[in-house]
């Protein structure tokens, strides 16, 4: 039966997780429980694992120790996010100002009708929208300078045909 005790959201996960207090409670539930929750849910706990945003231990019912490596990787980039916030929001902003000014650039290069320098604007500008995704832990960040990238891109594109 699973105990509704430690049951807290994971931010890691997303998810509602049960917390053990160390791998041996994990394995031990998994040990008496595993049979139980198989019949009532489909699947059952195969495994333990340390969390380190819960800081405790919770089990999954995914056998691959690799899938749980990259998800352990996941978690670890989040938590870098989470401890390098301020420090990411600078590098962010500045990102954003560069990406200003090139937006302006463009604009001048589709008024002169160079439309080689725009094109090569708009891919340094869409490898920085990449930096800026990978830094930012709100993904709606880039989502304005991707519309306005984008509306130039389709610009171009209309003039380039007539």
């Amino acid at each position: 039966m699973k105990p509704t005790k430690s049951l807290v959201f994971c931010r890691a996960s997303g998810k509602s997780k049960t917390l053990f207090q160390t791998k041996e409670k994990a394995d031990a539930f998994i040990r008496f429980n595993a049979a139980e929750i198989l019949e009532k849910t489909g699947k059952a706990p195969v495994r333990s694992y340390y969390c380190p945003f819960c800081c405790a231990w919770h089990v999954t019912s995914k056998p691959s120790q690799k899938e749980g490596e990259r998800l352990d990787e996941r978690d670890n980039r989040f938590l870098n996010n989470l401890l390098n916030a301020d420090q990411f929001k600078k590098e962010i902003k500045t990102i954003a100002v560069k990406l200003r000014t090139r937006m302006e650039a463009i604009d001048k290069a589709i008024e002169t009708c160079d439309f080689s320098l725009a094109d090569e604007l708009i891919k340094l500008s869409r490898a920085d929208l990449k930096v800026m995704a990978a830094l930012s832990l709100n993904p709606y960040v880039v989502l304005r300078p991707k519309r306005q990238l984008a509306r130039r891109v389709v610009l171009i594109s209309s003039l380039r045909k007539s």
